[in-house]
């Protein structure tokens, strides 16, 4: 059962921190860091501005320049306002359910079902107190600043169904993150690394009490840091920026479970994990994301961050990733333009999707044009949660292209519904 996000006899500041953080919230991609000491950069004439050591309400602002370690930059920083862990995934049952006769494995119902799956784990950090002394006590079965936000989606692709469970709780008993490695939890929710010399991650979760998984990831390209000086710019604010790290690639090996019916499977899956004071420029009205992952290989992130006009923030970017980890990026204009070419519009909020899309780059193996489709694998991809008044489109799709490349991706689309974007993402 899910808990509420604030109830009568939670703590004031609890309702404050929630106030703060708005309706809801959700990811761009992502990966982290440690504690991290934060200097402003010198700024100079004809020279992009300083990066503040501060955010105006008080938080630390990721710095450019920054050194990793890990595992400990796995885990939570708590001292930044969000962070999020998000992974995305696709799926093939291998053979029956388990314990299914050898000879019955090739039934409609055994191997070669398709899913796709979603699970982001966020945590935001209250507003700083004025007075430290002013506060009460601390409860000791939970915390009394961070706020922890889960959202899981299961697609069926071959079922035509998706399965979606929220959670929200303020830390403590029930949900955590540690500071020293990767090990987050939400109830019965968890992502936590199992091996720090492979960096093989351990993923548990569930839509609903019969359906589940319980999946092992190993990274099979290696760890990526997005952005020119080693963060992630998202406006033209200096403060507007994260820490943004991912594995762009993960064997998926598990089982997973669906009203009841227990299956092995096998995958891939992308992580990030971005951590930031101050996600947004305020000139933004959301955004358009995609990881894929080619057959060839490769991998590409590509992003619009819409402007309130509707044309793509300068900042938007796309990024080839080769098997060795090795980035391409292109900015917005010839080698990087992004086209919806057929919407979907909710039956359950009346939104409209642009979720079937054209990317036109250009192809840094070949130096060729090259335009890639991505087409839903299934139509209702709606994420809602109860819990807040905002909806977003995270979606499995298909890659396709006349070239040839041929692949799988997630589609993420943001800030379309009539709340706009979270208050906590600005």
């Amino acid at each position: 059962m899910m808990t509420s996000p604030v109830s009568p006899h939670q703590p004031s500041r609890l309702r404050r921190t929630l106030r703060h953080l708005g309706t809801g919230a959700l990811a761009l991609g992502t990966m982290a860091m440690g504690t991290f000491a934060a200097t402003a950069s010198p700024g100079a004439s004809g020279e992009p501005p300083a990066v503040p050591a501060r955010t105006d309400d008080g938080f630390p602002v990721p710095q450019p320049g920054t050194a990793f370690s890990f595992p400990r930059d796995h885990g939570s920083h708590p001292d930044y306002r969000i962070e999020w862990w998000y992974l995305t995934g696709h799926l093939e049952s291998v053979g029956g359910t388990t314990g299914t006769p050898e000879s019955a494995r090739n039934s409609p119902d055994g191997g070669g079902r398709s899913y796709g799956f979603q699970v982001t784990f966020f945590r935001y950090a209250g507003p700083l107190p004025e007075e430290e002394d002013s506060l009460p006590a601390a409860d000791p079965l939970a915390g009394d600043r961070q706020i922890f936000s889960t959202h899981v989606a299961l697609a069926d692709i071959d079922g035509g169904q998706f399965l979606q469970a929220h959670r929200m709780d303020r830390e403590g008993w029930n949900a955590a993150a540690a500071t020293d490695t990767l090990a987050v939890r939400h109830g019965p929710w968890s992502l936590a690394l199992a091996d720090p010399e492979t960096e093989r991650m351990e993923l548990v979760f569930s839509t609903g009490p019969d359906s589940h998984a319980r999946l092992t990831l190993t990274p099979q390209q290696p760890l990526v840091v997005f952005g020119e000086d080693g963060t992630s710019r998202k406006g033209s604010d200096p403060a507007a920026r994260s820490y943004y790290l991912t594995f762009p690639r993960l064997e998926v090996a598990g089982t997973l479970t669906v009203h009841g019916k227990e299956r092995i499977v096998s995958g891939s899956a992308w992580m990030d994990h971005e951590v930031s004071s101050q996600q947004l420029g305020d000139d933004l009205a959301g955004w358009d994301w995609t990881a894929i992952q080619l057959e060839d290989g490769r991998s590409l992130k590509a992003y619009i961050l819409r402007r309130e006009d509707g044309t793509p923030s300068p900042f938007s970017r796309l990024v080839w990733i080769g098997p060795d980890g090795s980035q391409t990026a292109f900015r917005p204009g010839p080698d990087f333009q992004w086209t919806g070419i057929d919407s979907w519009t909710s039956p359950h909020t009346g939104t409209s999707y642009p979720s079937t899309v054209r990317i036109d780059t250009r192809d840094p193996a070949t130096g060729q044009p090259v335009s890639l489709r991505l087409h839903p694998r299934l139509d209702d991809q709606e994420v809602r949660d109860p819990l807040a008044d905002n909806a977003y489109y995270e979606g499995a799709c298909s890659v396709s292209s006349p070239s040839g490349l041929r692949g799988l991706a997630y589609l993420e689309l943001v800030g379309y519904g009539p709340h706009g974007l979270p208050g906590g993402l600005r």
